[in-house]
């Protein structure tokens, strides 16, 4: 490793900080004698922060008169850049306190329904005892609620893109699958080209704005949309896979509602070349410059659980999704 200092190491001198909240506070109350009294030093104390910086940067950033004073151009568009700096210290003293401190309080999660109740809802007990200062509140749906509105700390949402103003972190793949039981494949016949599921009765999610419309790759690599139809209509993906598992249909869904029922057996994969693997798991926050601390042990506690390949995609020697 280099001994080298970096060249705004050796610029930085130890007062620069305190001079940079000084010079701020004179700005925002317009008075020497106000940041004193603010800050708990002396009027002259202000005063010789302020000219040595003015020394410093070879520029007047305060007019100064026997009754008043105002801020030169100068002065306003060094100020916004000493403000930038001063709620980035803020932000990193704020961020290695939460590093230090044991996680605590509410934490409002939102989370598609399945996904919650079939692998969120069953690991929570662990995540509680591990925890115990945090409180959780889940609202469960597959909408998109305004997170800032609703007062929600972390969204997990299955998706292929998040929207801007947002910061999203990956959990997992979303892997998806167009299938049927045995017996409604035995006695309807199994589609070999998408064009085919226009001849049977598809269960129809509302989720992921998928409707009747179901995506699939055509011979060149690019998506193409497929119409389909059915007797079911729902933005409940259980019951899709009660449906399923009744021998109603075929449905385009998650392995995370119907994997266990593919490794049995259950349920047939058909079609899985023209599937299309677009979307994901994703941890959705409020951009800001950190996550708070119980948000944090959260997002890492969903993706130490799903595991990089889900646990639910991942498929015993001969088995039904192999062959």
């Amino acid at each position: 490793m280099s001994d080298q200092i970096p060249k705004f190491v050796r610029r930085l001198q130890v007062d620069d900080l305190r001079t940079i909240q000084i010079f701020a506070s004179v700005v925002e109350s317009q008075s020497f004698s106000r940041t004193a009294r603010v800050l708990g030093i002396t009027p002259s104390t202000v005063s010789k922060h302020i000219s040595q910086l003015e020394e410093r940067l070879e520029t007047q950033l305060v007019n100064r008169t026997t009754r008043r004073i105002s801020i030169s151009n100068n002065g306003m568009s060094f100020y916004y850049r000493c403000v930038a700096i001063l709620r980035e210290m803020e932000a990193a003293e704020e961020e290695i306190f939460q590093l230090t401190q044991e996680p605590m309080g509410v934490l409002r999660v939102t989370a598609p329904t399945g996904l919650a109740s079939r692998h969120i809802s069953p690991r929570l007990s662990e995540f509680m005892e591990k925890y115990p200062k945090i409180d959780l509140d889940f609202i469960l749906t597959s909408q998109t609620l305004d997170m800032v509105q609703d007062g929600i700390d972390l969204s997990i949402r299955i998706a292929s893109s998040t929207e801007p103003g947002m910061r999203a972190e990956l959990l997992a793949p979303n892997r998806r699958v167009i299938c049927a039981s045995p017996a409604y494949l035995e006695k309807h016949g199994i589609p070999k080209t998408p064009e085919d599921l226009e001849d049977h009765n598809c269960l129809v999610s509302r989720t992921m704005g998928l409707l009747n419309v179901w995506p699939v790759k055509a011979s060149d690599g690019t998506t193409r949309q497929i119409k389909v139809s059915g007797s079911m209509i729902t933005n409940h993906v259980e019951m899709i896979r009660d449906a399923l598992l009744g021998d109603r249909g075929i449905a385009l869904i998650g392995t995370f509602v119907v994997g266990e029922d593919l490794k049995a057996g259950r349920l047939i994969p058909i079609l899985r070349e023209y599937v299309v693997q677009n979307t994901a798991f994703y941890a959705v926050v409020p951009h800001s410059r950190h996550i708070q601390r119980k948000t944090r042990v959260f997002i890492d506690f969903v993706r130490e659980a799903f595991g990089p390949t889900p646990y639910w995609d991942e498929m015993p020697p001969n088995s039904a999704m192999t062959g």
